[in-house]
């Protein structure tokens, strides 16, 4: 998935709870929390990266348990938990869609691009909706009238959530990068460390 290199990306381009079912569903009319993806410090390069949200106030909201995290879009993030491809609401919750994903894009305009792989070794593509019903069954072709990358959306657009951005900086003595979470005037809220 694109932003399976989350983590390259910075590094090169500045040098749980398990699913009781579709529990909830995020209301239209309901505010949606601005929750940021964030990991945590490493201590070496053996320690597995672990990625959870926290809130305006650099607090967990939900706790670093994911292998990969996504923006919040619609009220719900793509993760990857137990090496399996899901959606989290903003209570933590896992929503699956019916099939076990191989790839999955976030939701827009209530709407999400999805992966199945196929008996045939092929990647089926299909849309969910925000009860992760299919609205289009997987085929074997993308799907038709589903525009899933949003023209206003960049590759860049992890490293800036509303009114928060993600900078890394890099210290060479140490082969760190301190990744920041902070607003645009550079109050920083949450920091975590990637050893090289």
């Amino acid at each position: 998935m694109k932003r399976n290199s989350f983590v390259l990306l910075c590094i090169t381009a500045i040098g749980m709870m398990s699913c009781s079912g579709c529990s909830k569903v995020i209301d239209a009319g309901e505010p949606i929390p601005i929750l940021l993806p964030a990991g945590t410090d490493m201590e070496s390069l053996e320690d597995s990266l672990l990625w959870g949200y926290i809130d305006g106030n650099g607090q967990w909201v939900i706790e670093p348990q994911f292998e990969e995290a996504e923006p919040f879009s619609c009220g719900y993030a793509c993760v990857l938990y137990n090496n399996r491809w899901c959606y989290a609401d903003t209570a933590g919750n896992l929503h699956y869609a019916p099939d076990t994903l191989c790839w999955a894009d976030d939701f827009h305009d209530g709407f999400a691009h999805i992966g199945v792989l196929h008996d045939d070794g092929l990647v089926y593509y299909g849309v969910i909706d925000t009860t992760f019903a299919y609205l289009e069954p997987p085929v074997s072709d993308n799907v038709e009238g589903y525009e899933y990358e949003p023209l206003e959306r960049d590759d860049n657009y992890f490293l800036n959530v509303g009114a928060w951005y993600c900078t890394a900086e890099f210290d060479e003595p140490s082969h760190t990068n301190t990744f920041r979470w902070h607003t645009p005037d550079g109050k920083v809220i949450y920091q975590w460390h990637w050893p090289f």
